[in-house]
């Protein structure tokens, strides 16, 4: 009952001590047990400047995880397809964005020493 009317808090959609049902424990579990070692290395592939795809992805979990590899690639139909969409989702999903190679741009040490040169002058 609500104390200033008398009606009962079922009536406002609304229950006393109970959370709410929307909330926690949602969403899908991962597919990808090895996520961290794989963002670990995307992470590096990009912060040295390396151009990164799915299939450097594929190459990865060939490499270090081959028996989960062959694991999920026995349950397939179309094996390499599915691969290849299960790691372009998964970088979508941790904001990898396609990034397209500009060779105009200076290599970063490059840049750096550029910059201190002109911060010298002032």
């Amino acid at each position: 009952m609500d104390h200033l009317d008398d009606t009962p808090c079922e009536a406002y959609g609304c229950y006393k001590h109970a959370k709410r049902p929307a909330l926690g424990g949602q969403g899908a579990k991962g597919m990808i047990p090895f996520k961290y070692d794989l963002i670990t290395f995307m992470k590096d592939a990009r912060r040295n400047q390396h151009i990164l795809t799915s299939m450097h992805m594929i190459n990865f979990s060939k490499t270090y995880l081959k028996a989960w590899m062959d694991t999920y690639v026995d349950g397939n139909v179309d094996p390499y397809k599915s691969l290849l969409r299960l790691c372009q989702s998964f970088a979508t999903r941790h904001r990898f964005s396609k990034l397209i190679p500009y060779y105009t741009k200076l290599p970063e040490l490059d840049m750096a020493l550029i910059l201190n040169d002109f911060a010298a002058t002032f």
